[in-house]
């Protein structure tokens, strides 16, 4: 037999021994299931990977939105936001545009009867809004006509003062943060975020 046969033969009973050996140490021990640890006990429910608790911050409790006094502190779960006038805004807007509408159309009426020589009053100023019709006035030897002229300039007035006001004098108010969103503001030259809400 040659020395070469004679060490294959050697390594071959090493691994029949080394099998033999490990497979009497495992006899009647469990073999770890997939899922199960090396060590953990059989028949329990397989570890679950641990997940950190959520924690939810409570929602304030409170009206949605209140006013705020400037320097006051403020309160938990609420944000300070500035809102448009909207009741001046509609207001004015309406109330500028309805009487500058019958003005507008006063001095078309009084231009056709200046035509056909119905007339010889100028009703021209009354295109101009909120300074027409006071201009008007000058034009007309009527009381009637002269107190309906500074009523109509007195309502345009009103009406732009309130629109102005309303646009640029907003509220300061404290809204619940529950009633905001947070969004991304992007532009050419800056970068940031925006809250918004609805009022």
């Amino acid at each position: 037999m040659s020395t070469i046969t004679v060490r294959l033969a050697a390594v071959v009973v090493t691994v029949l021994v080394g099998s033999s050996a490990r497979a009497d140490e495992l006899d009647g021990q469990p073999v770890p299931q997939p899922g199960y640890p090396q060590g953990y006990p059989q028949g329990y429910p397989p570890p679950q990977p641990y997940a950190p608790p959520v924690y939810q911050q409570p929602i304030p409790q409170g009206p949605e939105e209140m006013n705020y006094v400037e320097g006051s502190p403020i309160p938990y779960g609420y944000t300070r936001v500035e809102k448009t006038r909207k009741g001046l805004v509609i207001g004015g807007a309406v109330t500028l545009g309805v009487v500058y509408g019958f003005s507008a159309a006063f001095a078309a009426i009084g231009e056709d009867l200046r035509r056909t020589n119905e007339t010889r009053t100028d009703t021209s100023a009354m295109w101009i809004p909120i300074a027409g019709p006071f201009m008007q006035i000058k034009e007309t030897t009527s009381s009637t006509g002269k107190l309906l002229f500074f009523h109509v300039g007195l309502a345009q007035t009103a009406g732009a003062l309130m629109l102005v006001y309303g646009l640029t004098s907003p509220r300061t108010l404290l809204v619940r943060n529950d009633q905001l969103s947070v969004v991304p503001m992007l532009s050419k030259d800056a970068s940031g975020m925006m809250v918004m809400g609805t009022f």
